[in-house]
């Protein structure tokens, strides 16, 4: 059973001719949510796409893309690194997650993190249809079983949210490990610039060393594999020691 809740629709969604990207490595679940489409939007464009590279040049070559199924696990993408940069780049498009990890917390997490609705991937066919007509319809559909409230979590994703885009680049290259050189040369951009927005990146998510910074990442990118929660992690902010 899916829950939807009210959300201001697209002029797509009232009847005019829009695309949906389903990003998908399987080919035959991309099928499935293809032919799911088809029968709830007989008139729209549907790009398939089997890598974040793939769902990258899709999103630049369609300026009418309604909705975005977006599977956690397409190659190129780790955790919720997709979500939060195609929700920082593409505000207005609608993306529900489509994943073989159930977990509630990562539900809950998908959610705070700016997608519109969770399908899992066992689901039936007709249930995946009633999610995606949910989330065409009223903008928002989530299973009933999902993650309870986590303020701290809400409030963290709230300050990723904040980043720019090129900051979220940036933030994920020093998850990496990169020395501000190599970040620069990454980005086209200067070392002192690098510095600059690493700085502003720290302050925006209250946090107080690239240390901190890299292992959040990491819990963006690894969501996948272990479900995203702040509870049983050092909080940003709630330790105060010098910088090491």
């Amino acid at each position: 059973m899916v829950r939807a809740h009210t959300r201001p629709v697209t002029k797509a969604s009232q009847g005019q001719t829009a695309t949906v990207v389903v990003a998908d490595y399987h080919p035959l679940f991309r099928m499935a949510l293809r032919d799911a489409v088809r029968k709830l939007r007989p008139r729209s464009r549907i790009a398939e796409c089997e890598s974040h590279d793939a769902l990258e040049q899709a999103m630049r070559n369609h300026a009418d893309i309604e909705l975005v199924l977006l599977d956690l696990n397409v190659p190129g993408t780790r955790g919720f690194s997709s979500l939060i940069q195609l929700r920082n780049e593409f505000p207005l498009v609608r993306i529900c997650i489509i994943s073989a990890y159930e977990h509630p917390a990562m539900v809950r997490s998908a959610q705070y993190f700016g997608a519109s609705g969770f399908i899992r991937k066992s689901s039936s066919l007709m249930q995946i249809r009633k999610s995606i007509r949910a989330v065409l319809g009223s903008g928002q559909c989530w299973p009933d079983t999902i993650g309870t409230e986590d303020p701290d979590e809400q409030a963290f994703a709230g300050n990723i949210a904040r980043l720019t885009q090129r900051q979220f680049r940036i933030f994920l290259s020093v998850g990496e490990g990169l020395p501000n050189k190599e970040i620069g040369l990454r980005h086209g951009i200067s070392e002192a610039t690098v510095k600059a927005h690493v700085t502003a990146i720290l302050v925006k998510l209250g946090l107080h060393s690239r240390t901190q910074a890299a292992l959040w990442v990491q819990k963006l990118l690894n969501a996948h594999v272990e479900p995203f929660a702040l509870a049983s992690q050092p909080l940003p902010g709630r330790h105060r020691g010098k910088n090491k």
